[in-house]
């Protein structure tokens, strides 16, 4: 199962719980009926977690979306600690899956004037 994830800077350790439950037992995966009765973890199937920070972008005003609720400080990379926790709390989840966290970007480096 490919998960693509957005994890805000004010998102708490509560929503991440809510984003594993919830990724966990959704029930996608057809039954020897071919009804969807299944999830991830009655199937014993793999995760992909992609940080997607773009899902949090602010697209309510103009045409060019906000990155600022999902972009740390400049240089800082406060983001990591509740990325790798939902990554981590998704292979605790699923204990007979393979658990991948693929990161898509990095914190730009804060730049220093010559």
């Amino acid at each position: 199962m490919l998960i693509l994830i957005g994890i805000a800077l004010d998102d708490t350790t509560e929503d991440i719980d809510y984003l594993v439950k919830k990724a966990t037992q959704l029930r996608i995966f057809d039954d020897e009926d071919g009804v969807m009765n299944r999830n991830i973890l009655d199937i014993e199937g793999d995760i992909i977690a992609v940080s997607q920070f773009t899902l949090m972008a602010e697209t309510k005003k103009g045409n060019r979306p906000s990155l600022y609720p999902c972009r740390p400080s400049r240089g800082r990379r406060t983001h990591l600690p509740q990325k790798s926790s939902a990554a981590s709390k998704l292979a605790l989840a699923a204990p007979s899956a393979q658990v991948a966290s693929v990161p898509t970007c990095r914190s730009p480096s804060p730049t220093t004037a010559p």
